[in-house]
């Protein structure tokens, strides 16, 4: 009788031993950015807000809630005295009991979508595309763009308790990963962040977090591996063509799906081939 657990006679696999943020995939959290070279006015930002709320409602976002911008004083030997407390925008929420599975926010310095409910990049690319058609054309008028960001969170965590072996999930031969920490089974943090199409314009600025430590996960307290991939174009020109380019919804939405596939591929390259087979990510 098998009670799910490999045999002595057969090693392990990487799904026997390491669970995902998701039964289809391991995107525990996706956030989309749109910066604004300039903090658009009070008045465009009261437009933007009245032309996004149908939309926001009819894709569930039911829930406003201001967004403050807080300026805090700093003196030696006193505590932090907040000075200012700014509202800066609105967010758009699903609110689901206490959490919030996701929001997007209008506020003078730009654009956010986040979810903590990722299905599929159709999915959330098709949600967003009605939200920033609301917003662009009115924004655009204001202010131009200075970055575009595209960022997930991958989640994965030890089905059994231990110092479960990371090497099933995080490939020993990346050069994003130090070979050191595979020497002992310890938690540990590696940071990647470069830049490329520098000095050009666009450039993208890359950065590729990993994080290996005891989380909560399904099954309670577990080791587990959260890998960050964030890639973002960034505008040097903002009177030049690509930022003119970018203030048209398709152009933006063409920018966000390059970023997606960019960033496929730089998680890609941190797992292992069994990995990349847990959440179907070809390569």
């Amino acid at each position: 009788m098998s009670n799910g657990m490999p045999s002595a006679a057969s090693a392990p696999s990487a799904a026997q031993i390491w669970g995902m943020a998701n039964p289809a995939h391991s995107i525990q959290k996706a956030v989309a950015i749109v910066t604004f070279a300039e903090p658009i006015t009070s008045l465009t930002l009261r437009k933007v807000q009245d032309a996004v709320r149908p939309v926001a409602k009819a894709q569930g976002l039911l829930k406003e809630e201001p967004v403050s911008s807080v300026l805090f004083e700093m003196k030696p030997g006193a505590k932090p005295k907040a000075v200012s407390d700014d509202k800066v925008g609105t967010s758009f929420q699903n609110v689901q009991g206490e959490n919030i599975s996701e929001a997007f926010n209008v506020t003078n310095d730009g654009l956010r979508f986040e979810t903590s409910v990722y299905t599929r990049w159709v999915a959330f690319e098709n949600k967003l595309r009605s939200l920033v058609q609301a917003s662009l054309p009115i924004t655009s008028m204001s202010a131009p763009i200075r970055q575009v960001t595209l960022e997930y969170t991958d989640f994965f965590y030890a089905r059994i308790e231990g110092d479960q072996d990371v090497s099933y999930i995080l490939d020993r031969r990346s050069g994003l990963i130090s070979p050191k920490v595979f020497a002992r089974r310890a938690p540990f943090h590696c940071h990647n962040g470069w830049f490329e199409g520098y000095p050009g314009d666009p450039r993208f600025l890359v950065n590729v977090d990993i994080n290996v430590a005891d989380a909560n996960g399904p099954p309670g307290l577990r080791r587990s591996i959260t890998i960050r991939t964030h890639e973002a174009e960034q505008i040097v020109d903002i009177f030049g063509p690509r930022a003119t380019a970018l203030s048209d919804a398709a152009q933006m939405m063409s920018c966000l799906d390059n970023l997606h596939r960019r960033l496929k591929d730089r998680l890609s390259d941190v797992l292992t081939r069994d990995a990349r087979a847990m959440i179907s990510l070809g390569k």
